[in-house]
């Protein structure tokens, strides 16, 4: 099973309702190409604060939809911003990366799973405890 699979998974187990996670995977990828101009913007002024907020945002819903990819680049990219480090100091391969996302064909979101029914609790056999 691939990253992005299981973390789908997982996140539908987490929430229990499919629709609510194909609307934030769709969410995902609608907002995933404004997101990157807006990093790369941030990644160009001084504003290191609001830059490692927008960086641990795409970080952290990039690992609920499993973008492993996005996630290992967002990651390395905001501590770097936190640790101080400048735009002109930030490894260059890393920034291709993240900027790569917002290039590639946009994938259409994996089906996902269906969300298994609560357990049927048991019958009332209308003794208090079991040692009745």
């Amino acid at each position: 099973m691939s990253d992005c699979s299981s973390a789908l998974y997982q996140f539908v187990a987490d929430v229990g309702d499919v629709s609510i996670v194909e609307k934030f995977v769709a969410d995902y990828l609608r907002l995933l190409d404004q997101r990157i101009v807006t990093l790369d913007r941030l990644l160009s002024g001084i504003d290191t604060e609001a830059t490692a907020v927008s960086l641990l945002t795409l970080e952290t819903s990039s690992a609920m939809v499993g973008g492993r990819d996005a996630v290992l680049a967002t990651r390395a990219l905001r501590r770097a911003v936190e640790r101080g480090q400048d735009e002109l100091a930030l490894d260059r391969e890393e920034q291709g990366e993240i900027f790569a996302l917002a290039t590639r064909p946009t994938p259409a979101a994996p089906p996902l799973p269906p969300v298994a029914a609560p357990p049927t609790p048991p019958a009332k056999s209308g003794k208090i405890s079991s040692f009745d």
